[in-house]
């Protein structure tokens, strides 16, 4: 289901997903100005969303213009990422996508999951 928004961040596919029942969600908004060209797009994607993901449950491809990764490219990257998180189940750093060739070189400069450790020490 397409829906439009002004002035939109990342967070918004959250709750229209989760409104929707989606099982999952891209949202693709301008590059803020001054990031070297004025015309490109990141895409956002997550597996069922919903209010409370945070952005390691997310995938974003960025620099989509037609100097950087085309319009077709970015398509293409974004069907290989949405078709893995539905077989996975999963989105954000969880998703792997090194096991699989095709994966990996279709969608590129992926590693596998990081193990999330806690980097600051509460006194």
């Amino acid at each position: 289901t397409p829906v439009c928004a002004r002035y939109a961040r990342g967070w918004l596919e959250d709750e229209i997903g989760q409104e929707a029942g989606a099982r999952a969600a891209v949202i693709i908004l301008g590059e803020r100005p001054g990031l070297g060209t004025g015309d490109g797009l990141s895409a956002y994607l997550v597996h069922e969303p919903r209010i409370g993901k945070t952005d390691g449950d997310r995938n974003m491809l960025s620099n989509i213009h037609q100097r950087g990764t085309t319009p077709e490219q970015a398509a293409k990257r974004m069907a290989t990422l949405l078709a893995a998180m539905f077989e996975q189940g999963t989105s954000g750093v969880q998703l792997e996508l090194t096991g699989n060739p095709e994966l990996a070189s279709t969608v590129g400069g992926y590693r596998a999951p990081q193990v999330r450790e806690q980097l600051v020490e509460k006194p």
